[in-house]
């Protein structure tokens, strides 16, 4: 297998673009490492590993203590694996954190069963312990005060607007006429799944064509985007204010077609569609120079 397809060893972005490695994935947040997420927001650390982290440490303990019981040992080497993939990508945490939760139950039933066998208050005190320990919104909580602060010149405005994550923001790009649409790439999917209209690019790693046209428009000179918007047939393009990655693009280039967009600038190319000023999503079509 190896021989036939060495690709299988690379690193599973190494055919990304450069440009979108550094402009797009390193924003992805759960594309991020283990000491991405420690260095950034060590609140996703508490939420994403500290239950994993606990629940390795009851495998180990079970295994001394049950004297290599097999149970116990596969459960370990499921989570481990899964625990590795979460370090390299915190995405692996989608696996790690059910993972724990099965020793973690096995756990506080042991507990249990010694509350029920020797009763006192320090069973059942060691029984709550182990259940709170067990229970992701506890660290969360707890690491709340560590929760990074907004990045200064983000304003509280702009983390009050919405996301463009729910499907009512997209009723009336599902009105117009279908067409392509140009949009930040965590919008992709939804245009696709809530309107008729196609995308030049998602949160897909392999569409590097699509990803890196649509982000060379987004972040390139306002007035030379509309050449390439009509070579590829871009019908409209669709802004919304609070997602997350137009913060990220507006920051990257402040002179960029986003950003001049987002600062209530419409070059000559596009024309503003009625009613859609102060929606979620906001939408201007593309002349039309034929």
């Amino acid at each position: 297998m190896l021989a036939a397809f060495p690709q299988c060893l690379a690193d599973p972005y190494a055919d990304l673009d450069p440009r979108l490695q550094r402009y797009w994935l390193s924003a992805v947040s759960e594309a991020q490492s283990v000491v991405s997420v420690l260095r950034s927001d060590p609140a996703m650390f508490a939420g994403f590993y500290v239950t994993p982290l606990i629940a390795l440490g009851v495998c180990g303990w079970a295994v001394v203590r049950e004297r290599g019981d097999r149970a116990w040992i596969v459960a370990a080497a499921f989570l481990a694996i899964a625990m590795l993939v979460s370090f390299w990508q915190v995405r692996g945490a989608m696996f790690s954190v059910p993972l724990a939760a099965i020793a973690l139950a096995a756990w506080v039933g042991g507990l249990r069963r010694s509350v029920e066998m020797r009763g006192g208050a320090l069973p059942q005190l060691a029984m709550v312990a182990s259940w709170l320990a067990s229970l992701n919104i506890v660290w969360q909580l707890a690491a709340l005060p560590l929760k990074p602060t907004p990045e200064a010149g983000s304003g509280d405005e702009i983390a009050k607007l919405e996301r463009c994550y729910s499907l009512s923001d997209y009723t009336t790009l599902a009105t117009l006429p279908a067409g392509l649409v140009l949009a930040v790439s965590n919008q992709g999917s939804t245009i696709l799944g809530a309107t008729g209209h196609r995308v030049l690019n998602g949160p897909y790693h392999r569409n590097n064509a699509g990803n890196l046209a649509a982000l060379d428009m987004l972040m390139g000179n306002p007035h030379t985007a509309a050449d390439t918007a009509q070579r590829l047939g871009v019908t409209y393009v669709a802004l919304c204010r609070g997602n997350p990655e137009t913060t990220s693009l507006r920051r990257w280039a402040p002179e960029g077609l986003l950003a001049t967009l987002f600062a209530g600038n419409t070059p000559s190319w596009l024309v503003p569609v009625a009613g859609t000023a102060d929606a979620p999503i906001e939408i201007w079509q593309v002349r039309d120079h034929r």
